[in-house]
């Protein structure tokens, strides 16, 4: 809270006009999606997960988003919280606003949709508490690609390889490109591997096979949707696109090695 509270003084002695989703003195509450309606900009104090919360939000506005990192790795943020000096940059126009990707997720039951939703980092087919192997079919543009005998299936972003695909032995890509990621979770075979479609594929995942009522769809780690035997999960590049500001010009393996310990 102390960091928000020096990042608020900040920006209202630059001039800006505030609103925050959390109560704090002085400052008028509202919602993540009102404020998305009217601001410049957000900021968002936390880790991935709270950027992630809000990406949705601020994608249907195409509202840009400054990460302040206050949690333990800040993948996505751009500032930690000792660096309140940095933010004059956004009012004399001297930063970049990153596009990433959002993947679209529907679940077709009997030929009719019945659930959408957008995500940022990955939609996730898996068991909920007990792990058990699930069949699915994995087709690209209705034509056979592979089966699958496995805990699940991730589908991400480029955002999102170094998240759970990357747990999963999925492959780091740059999260500037335009892909989708398809990463089998514990597949019970010696040749499934992780596979990097053009962010043009269209895909579909069946469920062919599974313990009725325990399989769901999860979207960014939050939003869970119950699936049954013979649904189909298409997935696709969302119209929608999270922006993030960036201050530095650091290359992405700079990047990468600095929050991940990579070398």
């Amino acid at each position: 809270m102390a960091v928000t509270r020096a990042v608020a003084e900040r920006l209202k002695h630059l001039g800006a006009e505030l609103r925050c989703t959390e109560p704090m003195p002085d400052i008028v509450q509202t919602s993540a999606c009102e404020g998305a309606k009217w601001a410049d900009f957000a900021v968002v104090f936390g880790g991935d997960g709270t950027i992630l919360r809000f990406s949705h939000a601020a994608a249907v506005h195409q509202l840009p988003i400054l990460g302040i990192n206050c949690g333990n790795l800040g993948y996505m943020a751009e500032l930690n919280g000792e660096d309140p000096n940095q933010l004059q940059r956004l009012f004399s126009g001297d930063y970049d606003v990153e596009e990433r990707m959002m993947l679209t997720a529907r679940v077709v039951r009997n030929e009719q949709e019945i659930f959408r939703a957008d995500c940022l980092n990955d939609a996730v087919v898996s068991y909920g508490q007990l792990p058990h192997l699930v069949s699915f079919e994995l087709s690209e543009r209705g034509q056979a690609y592979a089966s699958y005998n496995a805990d699940g299936m991730i589908f991400s972003t480029p955002t999102g390889s170094t998240a759970y695909s990357l747990s999963a032995g999925g492959p780091i890509v740059d999260p500037v490109l335009k892909a989708i990621l398809a990463t089998p979770v514990c597949a019970h075979s010696l040749t499934a591997r992780p596979t990097v479609f053009s962010a043009d594929a269209q895909l579909s995942l069946r469920v062919c096979a599974q313990k009725k009522g325990e399989a769901y769809l999860t979207f960014d780690g939050e939003q869970n949707y119950l699936l049954q035997t013979g649904d189909v999960i298409e997935i696709s590049k969302s119209p929608l696109v999270t922006r993030l500001i960036r201050f530095s010009h650091a290359p992405f393996g700079t990047v990468l090695s600095a929050k991940l310990n990579y070398n």
